[in-house]
């Protein structure tokens, strides 16, 4: 269920006028009470701008520029279908598979973050994808350097770069096991001018899904793969444009997204090894019309992982890997902390008895993808 967003007013602010935008908001009733009412108002509102600023001009030095070129679409490729998929179809995709955001790519500037002061860069993997031919990266001081896409973590959507560089400043990451909502949440992008954009919010929900934090700051295709921070200038998460979230809110729903610190740490020694991060692929299709605890299996793919692990159609998953599984968004949170190849235990009801099934996860087909 989406939590409904405590703000819906989302001012997209630049920075020059952080301070005035914020000003105007706290005079305009933020505070319990009116200015004349308290004197000690405007001080309060000083206070706020002058950390806000802080913040943001901390961050500022470490987020760049990229721009991407990309291959030119191969005129012999198959056009996809115009056909509409199904509520079935789309669990079918989405159990397992790759995320891919609906809306055009092309040629262009995106955001990108410093991770360390030898030139590792963090941005949405989105931002990257497959078809980028070349990555050039506008460093802080306005030099162009060339960048080399190391790893990508498609299932979260996070891409890791490097370029060669000595001196840069990095971001500090905040423990975003402490954000919690209604705190201040601000989200900076460098696509626009030389000073770039900055959208102004609050965190609005934590664990979502991917375990995304949720936010009223502007979220969009010019900011994806910048910083959210909080007001000690610390970068809570990355900014992202979840396909299947947005499709559930919309573009501009006053609803944006961010993959956590915590969850981005975790995965970068990988990232660094030059790993390629997909879902697993279980193989089975759910019965999106099953009302009890866990998920029912309408068929197995043939030849699947799950079918080689002995599960069946009519089966009831109810535990993998040791963990509960209650229902699709279970299943897809313990496959998205697995890897192809790992071998899992996925506990299923048959017929009034519990099995305990020996899987090993696979790799999504590719005439599935």
């Amino acid at each position: 269920r989406s939590p409904t967003p405590i703000m819906s007013h989302r001012p997209r602010l630049h920075f020059p006028r952080v301070a005035l935008s914020l000003a105007a908001l706290l005079a305009a009733g933020v505070c319990p009470a009116r200015a004349e009412e308290r004197p000690d108002a405007a001080r309060e509102s000083r206070t706020l701008e002058r950390a806000i600023i802080t913040a943001v001009e901390k961050v500022r030095p470490s987020v760049i520029k990229l721009i991407i070129e990309r291959r030119p679409p191969d005129a012999e490729a198959k056009k996809p279908e115009e056909t509409k998929e199904t509520p079935l179809e789309r669990l079918r995709r989405m159990l397992g598979g790759p995320m891919e955001l609906k809306r055009e790519r092309g040629d262009g500037a995106v955001t990108a973050v410093i991770l360390s002061a030898d030139g590792y860069l963090l941005t949405s993997d989105y931002n990257i994808g497959d078809d980028a031919a070349a990555v050039r990266a506008v460093m802080p001081d306005g030099e162009v350097k060339k960048a080399q896409v190391l790893g990508r973590e498609k299932n979260r959507n996070l891409a890791l770069l490097k370029v060669e560089a000595a001196g840069l400043r990095p971001i500090a990451f905040a423990d975003s096991a402490s954000a919690r909502v209604g705190q201040f949440a601000f989200v900076i992008g460098k696509t626009l001018g030389d000073e770039g954009s900055l959208s102004f919010g609050i965190i609005s929900a934590v664990h979502r899904k991917y375990g995304a934090i949720q936010t009223d700051a502007d979220i969009n295709p010019g900011n994806e793969g910048g910083p959210l921070i909080n007001l000690k200038g610390e970068v809570v998460g990355i900014a992202m444009l979840y396909p299947d979230l947005v499709a559930q809110t919309g573009m501009d729903s006053g609803i944006g997204f961010a993959i956590p610190s915590n969850l981005i740490q975790e995965v970068l020694p990988e990232l660094k090894a030059g790993k390629v991060i997909e879902k697993p692929f279980l193989g089975v299709n759910i019965d999106p019309n099953f009302t009890g605890d866990g998920v029912k299996v309408l068929d197995v793919v043939a030849g699947g992982s799950a079918q080689k692990g002995g599960v069946k159609k009519g089966d009831v998953i109810t535990s993998v890997a040791g963990r509960s599984v209650k229902n699709l968004q279970d299943l897809g949170a313990v496959l998205l902390d697995k890897r192809i190849g790992d071998q899992v235990t996925v506990d299923v009801l048959r017929d009034g008895e519990t099995w305990e099934l020996d899987v090993v996860l696979g790799k999504r087909p590719e005439n599935m993808r």
